[in-house]
């Protein structure tokens, strides 16, 4: 269950920074038109984010499942 949990908090640790550098990409052009290259890369970054995310809520539900499953 420990490696798991370290599996989960590595998978956690991850996502926090992709949001942090999006976050912080997504401010810098806040006040200047970004060229159709830049909306393309920043397409791309959603779409990685969006997926990472949604890999990090299956995972912690599968766990939350099987915690559930085993205390009953």
């Amino acid at each position: 269950m420990k490696n798991k949990q370290s599996s989960m908090f590595g998978f956690g640790f991850v996502g926090m920074v992709l949001v942090m550098v999006v976050v912080l990409l997504s401010s810098c052009g806040t006040f200047t038109k970004l060229t159709d290259a830049e909306l393309k890369h920043r397409s791309k970054i959603d779409y990685e984010m969006k997926k990472a995310y949604n890999d990090y809520v299956l995972i912690n539900d599968s766990l939350l499942i099987e915690y559930y499953k085993e205390i009953k």
